[in-house]
């Protein structure tokens, strides 16, 4: 088991949130660049 007994519900759902979060802005950075790396490359190209 990753969480422990002691862990009530709150702590539980605040953690998920964060992590929902993290994952959104990860995603987004990862998107992002990977959208300048492609702007950059098709610069360069060209």
């Amino acid at each position: 088991m990753l969480f422990d007994t002691k862990y009530d519900e709150k702590k539980i759902a605040s953690f998920n949130q964060m992590n929902t979060l993290l994952r959104c802005v990860l995603l987004f950075f990862i998107l992002g660049a990977g959208a300048a790396l492609y702007v950059l490359h098709r610069s360069a190209t060209v």
